[in-house]
């Protein structure tokens, strides 16, 4: 390119000023991208994220419909074994976790032990179709702060959730 100084000047004000207004779009396009992170983990922070385990699927949909109407709930999950339960609760981190009490391979109980003996442990809730002062006892003995028969479960699950993990609302009026 043959061009005079002045030309030469005048191209490399350009460059200056576009390399100066790509360093402004970079750098107020990151902190755009960090606002929205740092607020998606606030979010994340408001929510009870829960995790749902059971073997039955049809009944995995109705308490996810159960759920998505409940305000401050997020679903980040859904498993069909305690093995896939475990795996999935060390990846997600939900403060929460409704699971069935017995399924093929590890069964509710198991995975209760297993979670509640980690740092930060969510909730466990266990649900199952038999409704016995044994099983109660078992759960919480596991680890499990709740039991609630699968016959509750469409009129005393949000209640349970509420009494188990307030709302970030309710949260604060507590600790006052």
């Amino acid at each position: 390119m043959n061009t005079t100084y002045p030309q030469r000047r005048k191209l490399s004000a350009y460059g200056a000023l576009a390399k100066q207004r790509s360093t402004f779009r970079s750098t107020k396009m990151s902190t755009l991208d960090d606002e929205a992170r740092s607020f998606t983990k606030v979010a994340n922070m408001l929510m009870r994220r829960v995790l749902l385990v059971d073997d039955n699927r049809a009944l995995l949909g109705a308490v996810s419909t159960i759920l998505e109407s409940t305000p401050d709930v997020a679903i980040v999950g859904l498993a069909s074994s305690g093995l896939e339960a475990l795996e999935l609760a060390s990846r997600l981190k939900p403060n929460w976790i409704l699971m069935d009490l017995s399924m093929p391979g590890i069964d509710g109980l198991e995975v209760s032990r297993r979670l509640t003996r980690e740092p930060n442990s969510p909730v466990i809730v266990i649900m199952s179709i038999h409704d016995h002062a044994e099983y109660r006892a078992a759960a919480l003995a596991a680890g499990a702060k709740g039991f609630i028969p699968k016959a509750e479960l469409y009129t005393k699950l949000t209640d349970l959730i509420d009494s188990l993990i307030p709302p970030e609302g309710d949260a604060e009026e507590i600790a006052d």
